[in-house]
């Protein structure tokens, strides 16, 4: 990782490369860095299908991994491309920039591996200021990391109550 002073919180609008990979009006959910063994993809495909028809959105991946060629293939197969953009690691010089294209993060790691690695995703996130979306255990070490942010381990309370996804 390079120095932290590097990456820093940017507004969507003055992000060269939002606008270079024409996402300047989606709420981009992202993913960036290796997606391996340890970590939990089935979620993303399950949730993209609920909203498959909403052009706001779009999941982003930049980088790669044994299960990031897997993501992209499920992608394929249920038709959610047109959702999803994946793209390779990119280069540490535009990290600063990189980081800063979401306007929200998904970080995960399978349960079985909680407490045995962690991903090092979160300390490039919080430095540019974005929120996170956790798939892990709900009482895992991504979110006990994290006590004095807002956590949301029971979605079936958005989903009984449709006016906290505007809050």
């Amino acid at each position: 990782m390079q120095n932290d002073e590097e990456i820093r919180p940017l507004a969507s609008s003055d992000n060269p490369l939002r606008r270079e990979w024409g996402l300047e009006d989606r709420f981009v959910i992202g993913y960036s860095g290796n997606l391996g063994r340890g970590h939990e993809f089935e979620t993303v495909p399950g949730a993209a299908k609920r909203v498959r028809e909403d052009r706001r959105f779009c999941l982003l991946f930049i980088g790669g991994g044994k299960r990031f060629a897997e993501l992209a293939w499920c992608v394929d197969e249920r038709s959610l491309d047109r959702l999803f953009c994946f793209l390779p690691y990119r280069e540490r010089s535009v990290l600063k920039f990189s980081f800063s294209v979401p306007d929200v993060h998904l970080i995960s790691l399978r349960t079985e591996l909680e407490g045995l690695i962690a991903p090092s995703q979160p300390y490039g996130i919080a430095t540019a200021g974005r929120p996170i979306i956790a798939l892990s255990n709900a009482g895992g070490i991504l979110l006990r990391k994290s006590p004095k942010h807002r956590r949301a381990s029971n979605n079936s309370r958005l989903r009984r109550d449709p006016t906290l996804d505007r809050r």
